[in-house]
């Protein structure tokens, strides 16, 4: 399950989704204004008494307590920066703040969180710039660490910040959306000319075919390597898309999808053409060996990728 990553308009203190929300603190933790005041009045005095015993907290790290009174289960406190004009290193603390936030909730095994815009009250920082800040850190995060959470939402007073997030959130999806189509594109003319080279060679293709089948090791080391780092390649540059097998029903491809034609390749768009080579990378998990003994042998993956290749450039 991939991270649902949002923006909601709201109080940060009555929401009943999550199991921490974040605090902008100040240095002391004792309580402030704005977000930090409105926190450690809905937790009540308790809050207070348990972060006088962290002994503060340096600007751009964090720390966690109990939430009492609230209702989730824990207070993620964080020191975000004093704006001035981007001079002294902002942007680099208040990615810190992200990080280390979300760093602190994982190794308490805290699966939802939830932010408010930190800095951006009496601290000053511009909210466009600290929108593209916390969204550039969140998504680097879950990015390392996939499997951590399943829900990080920001919780906004009033509609211009929630804009800003919204835009910030939105830009980055489509930044990464065209890095993702660019690996992919460098991925299949990467490996068209070995999967050129196998069809060629009637030699190999009948090696091929008979690989697992027989137990046989007469395919050339070299080649063998060669197809080993397409397998691993094809996975860090999301060929193997997960929801291969939605799209791949939903335009009725299973029908034909385990040997496609041309034809039918070029009526579909590339997402569903990625779809198609996803599911014969994924049917190697099922049908031992059919990667190479059928789609690479009998050149199905070498069509898929020359069609998609097409289809994007």
């Amino acid at each position: 399950m991939s991270t649902v990553i949002r923006t909601i308009l709201g109080d940060i203190t009555k929401i009943t989704t999550v199991e921490a929300i974040v605090n902008a603190a100040n240095n002391s933790l004792l309580g402030g204004g704005g977000v930090d005041g409105a926190i450690h009045r809905a937790a009540g005095p308790e809050l207070l008494k348990e972060c006088r015993k962290l002994h503060g907290c340096r600007t751009g790290e964090a720390k966690i307590t109990g939430a009492y009174r609230l209702p989730c289960r824990y207070v993620i406190h964080t020191v975000g920066p004093v704006w001035d004009g981007g001079r002294n290193k902002e942007a680099e603390l208040l990615g810190s703040c992200y990080r280390n936030s979300l760093k602190v909730a994982e190794e308490n095994r805290i699966r939802t969180i939830a932010f408010p815009s930190v800095s951006t009250g009496v601290y000053g920082y511009p909210v466009e710039k600290a929108a593209a800040v916390a969204v550039g850190a969140v998504k680097e995060y879950v990015q390392e660490h996939p499997k951590a959470f399943d829900e990080i939402v920001w919780v906004l007073f009033d509609a211009v910040t929630k804009k800003a997030y919204d835009t910030a959130l939105q830009e980055a999806e489509a930044g990464s959306t065209a890095a993702t189509d660019d690996l992919r594109v460098q991925y299949c003319r990467k490996y068209i000319p070995l999967l050129e080279m196998i069809e060629g060679s009637p030699e190999l293709q009948a090696k091929l075919k008979k690989y697992y089948m027989l137990g046989t090791r007469e395919i050339p080391e070299e080649i063998m390597e060669q197809l080993d780092a397409l397998i691993k390649e094809a996975y860090a540059s999301d060929i193997v898309v997960t929801d291969y097998r939605e799209l791949v029903e939903e335009k009725g491809i299973d029908e034909w999808v385990n040997a496609p034609s041309e034809e039918k390749l070029r009526e579909l768009d590339p997402e569903h053409i990625l779809a198609c080579i996803a599911w014969h990378f994924r049917r190697d998990y099922f049908d031992f060996g059919s990667l190479y003994s059928d789609s690479i042998a009998n050149g199905y993956l070498l069509k898929m990728m020359k069609v998609y290749l097409e289809k994007m450039v």
